[in-house]
């Protein structure tokens, strides 16, 4: 039977990476709000792109070093599609690289340098040494900080003032959303990167040790958000309340998978919450 148009789109959709970029602008105008910062317009343009670039360069890796089809429908749509998406990577990156160099100052553009190098380093790890793939690189948390580093970066380099105790508390927890996300994702897809000999936080533990410490993980999130609202003085609320939701929305994920891992949506609704800071433009 025909897989109906819109399930068609929704799998191009997610294929290609298209969610993660439009949630990376949302991600990025959270940033900017709660800086209070100036973000120059080329950089929603810029930065968005570049996260695509990374993000399919590493879906491209991880379909190259596999010696099969893979299982994963990410990798294998990268395995049928291999040199398109190289010859799309490419003109992209150009392109970001072209904006960087013309529009950037030299903060902003240092910091780029050193964004893409942690993100080559991370790559190459995981995929081609001994220790990123057999002995476990923590690749999760790696993703995490270079989403979260990203997506605050630009807007850290336009403000005028020290980030505050209220600002910095704000990103560490987006952080810790962005890492409780990829190990949630993780373990939803242990059986699929078994198969496909990907290492993941979920293929190191087993979802028997995995499960009970994402419980604490996102419980945790929430009582430190409350606390949180406590005791940081001058904190965005509203920032900590969308924060919440997010977390919220994970953990439920986890208490309640089987209506979404039946058919797949956990990774469409694990990115979808990244489209909630975007909300904070409405307070």
């Amino acid at each position: 039977m025909k897989t109906p148009a819109p399930f068609r789109l929704l799998n191009a959709i997610q294929n290609l990476s298209i969610e993660v970029v439009a949630a990376s602008v949302c991600s990025l105008a959270f940033a900017a709000e709660i800086l209070e910062a100036e973000v120059q317009g080329w950089w929603y343009i810029a930065f968005p792109f570049a996260v695509w670039v990374l993000y399919t360069t590493d879906h491209l890796i991880d379909a190259r070093v596999l010696n099969k089809i893979a299982l994963n429908p990410r990798h294998r749509f990268h395995q049928l599609h291999f040199c398109k998406l190289v010859a799309s990577v490419c003109l992209v990156g150009i392109g970001v690289l072209v904006m960087v160099f013309s529009q950037a100052s030299l903060p902003l553009m240092l910091a780029g340098i050193g964004l893409f190098l942690l993100s080559l380093v991370h790559m190459l790890m995981v995929n081609f040494t001994s220790r990123g793939r057999s002995q476990w690189v923590q690749k999760e948390l790696m993703v995490a900080l270079i989403y979260t580093g990203g997506s605050w970066m630009g807007p850290l380099v336009w403000t005028n003032d020290v980030p505050s105790v209220a600002v910095i508390t704000v990103m560490v927890s987006f952080l810790l959303t962005v890492w409780g996300e990829g190990m949630l994702v993780a373990a939803f897809e242990l059986q699929m990167d078994a198969a496909d000999g990907q290492a993941s936080i979920a293929t190191r533990l087993g979802m028997s040790k995995l499960r009970p410490w994402l419980l604490v993980y996102f419980f945790a999130q929430l009582l430190l958000l409350v606390l949180f609202l406590l005791v940081v003085t001058e904190i965005s609320v509203p920032a900590v309340l969308i924060l919440g939701l997010m977390n919220g929305t994970l953990l439920g994920l986890l208490i309640f998978p089987k209506p979404f891992v039946r058919n797949g949506m956990y990774h469409l609704i694990g990115e979808l919450i990244f489209f909630l800071p975007a909300l904070l433009l409405l307070f």
